[in-house]
């Protein structure tokens, strides 16, 4: 939407806001007619949103230190007829509850899961939006509706869905020769056609199913792949170079907590949203109730997805600094307690591990936090937003590392067996797991005197 003098649109409001937030400046609703010619001026040069973010932040330092003129403005209502509420049209076409509802209509999604909907079409919408990738593996049992749940996707002109990847699919080093043998055929390489993309893959857990040397080959791919720069040999053709950026959301089943292999090759790319409602029978009944339904069931779907998509407003809302700092926080204990631990058949410890360092955790987080309130209709992310992001990044711990951690933290300093009665593993693997974080530095233990079999555990303080 163009704005003219008198009338602002959603994207002027927005970077108004985050000016004035940026520059410590409150009320930025009225401050707006103040800095309207900044905008204008600024369109002159070119359209582009974070020029014209940085004529506003520009204008508004020099502002900061001399407010006198400013406190009348920011005192003052601005003119209804001349600065109209620019969400006033555009909020309804934002409207994730409603979407959640028809979507409803046709798959059962338990109450613990609701924001699934809002993750995946957050992760895709991110895809519009600067920065690194965000990749996601939405991880749920056979059968409970993550598939149809990616198909809703395939109408949209993003989207680029697949069944499976084989160790050549990334990067092809076939050429077929055209009948003049003189030019060949063009190259049949996934990577180039991915660029701009979001990569739906329907089941990740093939993979884990395939020959070491294969299965490594590919896990190989996407990690250089996401990096957005691939450089490879290939013997019949020679080097070959791709440039391309793109998303990925991938389903996954249980198995994927069984095999190491995704962890160790793309632990660092990938976050996960774990499925946690146990509705097996209501999602077997409400598949009965749309028995013979299945294609206008996916149809209205994909429909009502690809229109709510195109709704969503051009905006980069800026992570308010309370939150960022809470974020970073997050990424890097999530960061550290997600490393692997290698030890050998015997279970001893191979070497003292290097936790992984939260740097790109914390950035695939943030971008998925500022897409989430862009799809959820908001100018900023917000609490709501936020405990979504700790579900995710709870989601990216194994299973039985999350069960102890959060007893842990609700209890504080347990002994062992206080912990394995609450989370129901057994001594053994409750004794590794909790050896792994101590090793990693999640955890510590203390063991009071003359008290040498009741060790306590404890979260270490970061």
């Amino acid at each position: 939407m163009t704005s003219n003098a008198n009338t602002p649109d959603l994207a002027d409001y927005i970077l108004v806001k985050q000016a004035a937030r940026e520059c410590g400046l409150p009320c930025p609703n009225s401050l707006y007619p103040a800095i309207r010619s900044g905008l204008i001026e600024s369109r002159k040069k070119d359209n582009l949103t974070w020029i014209k973010r940085g004529s506003l932040l520009a204008y508004l330092a020099q502002k900061r230190t001399g407010l006198g003129s400013e406190n009348a403005l920011i005192n003052q209502q601005p003119t209804p007829a001349l600065y109209p509420n620019p969400f006033h049209s555009q909020t309804l076409t934002v409207d994730i509850k409603a979407l959640r509802n028809q979507i409803g209509r046709w798959l059962s999604i338990a109450p613990e899961d609701a924001d699934v909907v809002d993750v995946t079409l957050a992760v895709f919408n991110s895809n519009k939006l600067p920065g690194d990738p965000v990749w996601l593996e939405l991880v749920d049992a056979s059968g409970a509706g993550k598939t149809e749940l990616l198909r809703a996707f395939r109408g949209h002109p993003d989207c680029y869905s697949i069944s499976k990847l084989t160790e050549n699919s990334l990067v092809s080093g076939y050429r077929e020769a055209t009948s003049n043998r003189k030019k060949v055929a063009d190259d049949p390489s996934l990577l180039p056609k991915l660029d701009g993309k979001v990569l739906i893959i329907k089941d990740l857990s093939p993979i884990l199913a395939m020959r070491a040397e294969s299965r490594s080959a590919i896990l190989g791919a996407l990690r250089d792949a996401y990096d957005g720069i691939v450089d490879e040999g290939k013997g019949n053709i020679g080097k070959v170079s791709y440039q391309s950026k793109f998303s990925v959301i991938a389903g996954c089943t249980l198995a994927v907590d069984r095999s190491d292999s995704v962890d160790k090759e793309l632990g660092e790319r990938f976050i996960r949203y774990r499925a946690r409602g146990n509705q097996s029978l209501a999602k077997i009944k409400k598949s009965l109730d749309n028995l013979g339904q299945d294609v206008p069931m996916r149809a209205e779907i994909e429909k009502i997805v690809t229109q709510f998509l195109a709704s969503l407003p051009k905006m980069f809302p800026l992570i308010p600094p309370a939150m960022k700092s809470k974020l970073a926080e997050l990424a890097d204990f999530t960061a550290k307690a997600r490393s692997p631990v290698a030890r050998d058949r015997a279970g001893d410890l191979q070497y003292h591990p290097r936790p992984e360092v939260g740097t790109r955790l914390a950035k695939e987080l943030g971008k998925l936090l500022v897409s989430l309130a862009i799809v959820r209709g908001k100018l900023e992310p917000d609490e709501e937003d936020f405990k979504t992001i700790q579900r995710i990044a709870d989601d990216c711990l194994p299973p039985n590392r999350l069960l102890i951690l959060n007893q842990l933290r609700a209890q504080g300093k347990m002994r062992q067996s206080e912990i394995e009665k609450a989370v129901g593993l057994p001594d053994r693997t409750c004794r590794r797991v909790l050896d792994d974080l101590k090793v990693l530095g999640i955890t510590d233990c203390e063991i009071p005197m003359y008290e040498e079999n009741s060790k306590r555990w404890f979260l270490a303080t970061h």
